[in-house]
């Protein structure tokens, strides 16, 4: 009896183990390293099982984020895109989504929301943003701010986060030549 209470316990401390290895890897699969956001993976997944409804995607450029990096060091660009990761879910709902699109570009999810409330949550991104950046690096002559593009669509079908994205995209960029720091909307 005591050995087959001991092979019971060993088998269960086995799977215990095996489920959280397996829990670690679809984080690692899922998620960003550095900031804990989804990344493009885990953004695709969680976008298409959103139910049908309306949304906003905001695209958000870190600015003058190379410029940071090259005078500043990398750690200090490490710095600021987790800043930025903890600004985002301070001001985002909690079923909204976001996640690193790559470098130092963000996308966020908002199902269920309004053009109107898509750009409210935006400049207070912007500003919580700003807060969360007083004093890091403060050495280094370069201020980040965030350009950000606001596209509203519906979770649908296959390539609908695509189209809403490009939409984002093109506000974003419109942004960035109009002078930086603010928000755009598509057209």
């Amino acid at each position: 009896v005591a050995m087959l209470l001991l092979t019971l316990r060993c088998m269960v401390i086995m799977m215990m183990a095996t489920e959280r290895t397996q829990v670690q890897l679809h984080n690692a699969a899922y998620h960003d390293a550095l900031t804990g956001v989804l990344n493009r993976a885990g953004m695709s997944r969680a976008f298409a099982e959103l139910s049908r409804q309306p949304l906003a995607v905001l695209l958000i450029d870190i600015d003058n984020f190379k410029q940071l990096n090259d005078s500043c060091g990398h750690a200090a660009g490490d710095d600021v895109l987790k800043a930025f990761a903890l600004a985002a879910h301070t001001v985002t709902r909690s079923g909204d989504l976001v996640a690193r699109h790559g470098g130092d570009e963000f996308v966020v999810v908002m199902p269920g929301i309004s053009q109107e409330e898509a750009v409210v949550l935006a400049q207070t991104m912007r500003k919580a943003f700003s807060t969360a950046t007083t004093g890091l690096a403060a050495d280094c002559s370069v201020r980040p701010t965030l350009s950000i593009g606001v596209a509203n669509g519906q979770a649908l079908e296959p390539g609908t986060f695509e189209a809403i994205l490009h939409k984002a995209d093109q506000a974003l960029y419109r942004r960035k030549r109009e002078g930086r720091d603010g928000v755009d909307v598509f057209d």
